[in-house]
């Protein structure tokens, strides 16, 4: 354990990748003390002890480290936080400097408990949270209790609660003081694209009808689904591309059905999952959904969409997790004695990632070398090919490990489940949840390039223009022939 005692103006900073226990002696107001709280690129802390800093806590964002506090009190003044897990940590906020409280993950609360208490004036408010998710539902606490110090002042504490995603979808927050919080829904970034449909439009009319017609033109071209397919689709057509048996894309609010974008099979929703999470594709709308519990996951029976028999396979999902402990299934077909493939992260190796086959009747894993929970969205991909270089595991489009293996995969009768073992074992927990989308399977061996390819699509294939953009070349000959016959 690392033991801290100071006096109120130190500054501590917690850097490298091993996990660390720490304990403040006697934390409080005459106590241990310190300045500000800093994550630098700490993979996770575990807090023996309450915490109190009189400045901000902060964490850059290179890394988004998890603090472990079993109930315990994280007590500062102010926050600068770009990339955080918060796991079972009662976490207080009293008037200091709040410079940004973005891309936080809360999890693993008792039902009863206030997550996140903030007290401020409200003096250089309102302030904006990006991204804060919250994956355990309160049921007699809150998400956020908020109270605005002083309310006599003239100020009123606002906080705006952008893509916020608490998890059961409500605003759960006790205000005081007069304090105001808002919730809004993540920006659709294709809404940008309607005016470039009303200039186009407004170019091609001539006078003042110009503007009656454009004006009629928007509820026309309201559909702007033109922009949506483009962005959106620029993903899925890559992966489509590469001929899946399968791609679950898991963008559905609600319901019973995954619908499989390859068209072979759909897939079963089970249990209370979290929908509409924000999805792992940038600048794609498409959601992704949330596991945290026993009997949550998606399941399909037995089908040729999901096993071939034969020596080659590929699958693989994105997915985001703050796991602290245990181990779950994000795809495969495992369990009951019933075997064909599986990811998920490792049990024993928490955060790592682990790929079995079963091949030539012989179980076969490979497990990455390096802990992927960091709250961040990577690029999971498991490859068998039983006459090449046997099984690998991906992540981020880079091969991270490698066995040597042969033999086909057997055509068991087993169920295909995302977030949990075929069997029903392995399921998410408290302790081991996960962020889950674009599930996909093939029944080939893809390439690295193609495997890369995928991973770079999903950076930037729907932040790109629309594929084709071939209007360049179309405006061209119109032009030329167009001042020809108007100036004659």
């Amino acid at each position: 354990w690392t033991v801290f005692a100071a006096s109120g103006t130190q500054r501590v900073v917690f850097a490298g990748t091993a996990a660390q226990t720490v304990w403040f002696c006697l934390p409080g107001s005459s106590n241990s003390r310190f300045q500000d709280v800093e994550f630098a690129n700490a993979a996770g802390v575990s807090l023996a002890s309450n915490v109190v800093a009189n400045g901000q806590l902060r964490s850059p964002g290179s890394v988004a480290p998890v603090i472990m506090g079993s109930g315990r009190s994280l007590s500062v003044s102010g926050v600068d936080v770009d990339g955080l897990v918060l796991d079972n940590v009662s976490f207080t906020s009293n008037g200091g400097t709040m410079t940004r409280f973005d891309n936080v993950t809360l999890q693993n609360y008792a039902t009863g408990a206030t997550q996140m208490t903030i007290s401020h004036s409200g003096s250089g408010s309102p302030f904006t949270f990006n991204n804060v998710s919250f994956l355990t539902t309160p049921t007699s606490g809150w998400y956020m209790s908020v109270t605005d110090s002083a309310p006599a002042d003239g100020s009123v504490l606002t906080i705006d609660m952008v893509c916020a995603q608490p998890a059961d979808g409500s605003a759960r927050t006790a205000t005081s003081g007069g304090a105001v919080v808002t919730w809004a829904s993540c920006a659709t970034p294709t809404m940008t694209s309607t005016p470039t449909l009303a200039s186009t439009a407004t170019a091609t009319s001539t006078s003042t009808a110009t503007a009656t017609a454009a004006e009629t033109a928007m509820p026309t071209a309201s559909p702007t689904p033109t922009p949506t397919p483009s962005p959106c689709a620029a993903y899925a057509a890559l992966v489509a591309s590469h001929a899946p048996l399968l791609h679950w894309r898991l963008g559905e609010p609600g319901g019973a059905t995954a619908v499989d974008a390859a068209g072979c099979q759909n897939g079963t929703y089970e249990g209370s999952l979290f929908f509409g999470q924000p999805g792992a594709i940038a600048g794609d709308s498409d959601a992704a959904i949330a596991v945290a519990d026993d009997g949550q996951r998606v399941s399909a029976i037995q089908s040729t969409c999901h096993t071939s028999g034969d020596d080659t396979v590929t699958f693989g999902a994105w997915a985001k997790s703050g796991l602290v402990s245990g181990s779950h299934v994000l795809v495969g077909k495992w369990g009951s004695g019933a075997y064909n493939y599986f990811m998920g992260w490792a049990s024993g190796d928490a955060g790592k990632i682990e790929c079995c086959v079963q091949a030539g009747g012989v179980n076969i894993c490979v497990t990455s070398a390096q802990s992927w929970n960091d709250g961040n969205w990577h690029d999971f991909i498991c490859r068998y090919d039983g006459s090449g270089d046997g099984l690998s595991i991906f992540v981020d489009g880079l091969s991270r490990g490698q066995i040597e293996a042969g033999g086909n995969l057997p055509g068991a009768a087993n169920t295909l489940a995302v977030g949990c073992q075929s069997d029903g074992t392995r399921c998410a927990s408290a302790t081991a949840s996960s962020t889950i989308d674009e599930v996909r399977i093939f029944d080939s061996a893809l390439s690295d390039a193609q495997i890369y390819a995928e991973y770079q699509a999903g950076l930037t294939a729907c932040l790109a223009p629309s594929p084709t953009p071939s209007p360049s070349p179309t405006p061209t000959p119109v032009l030329l022939d167009s001042p020809t016959a108007t100036p004659s």
